[in-house]
């Protein structure tokens, strides 16, 4: 291994960086799945939203796919 060689003193100051990184890589991490969290919450609070529609409702991508119908579009009248 490239690390025998290291002596005491480089290892413990790698080991002292990785130390003072770690609070800025878990708030990051943190932050990251927080927003992540709200992203997924917000889908689902629109889903819920087009599934409420009383009129036949498609939701279509840029390629004019669908992605999403609610129920009325799916149910025959």
């Amino acid at each position: 291994m490239k690390d025998d060689h290291k002596t005491t003193k480089q290892l413990v100051d790698e080991l002292t960086n990785c130390a003072l990184k770690m609070p800025r890589l878990k708030k990051s991490i943190t932050g990251s799945m927080s927003a992540e969290l709200a992203a997924e919450e917000a889908c689902r609070y629109a889903e819920s939203i087009v599934q409420t529609v009383r009129e036949p409702l498609l939701i279509l991508d840029a390629d004019l796919k669908i992605i999403s119908a609610n129920r009325n579009f799916t149910e025959p009248l």
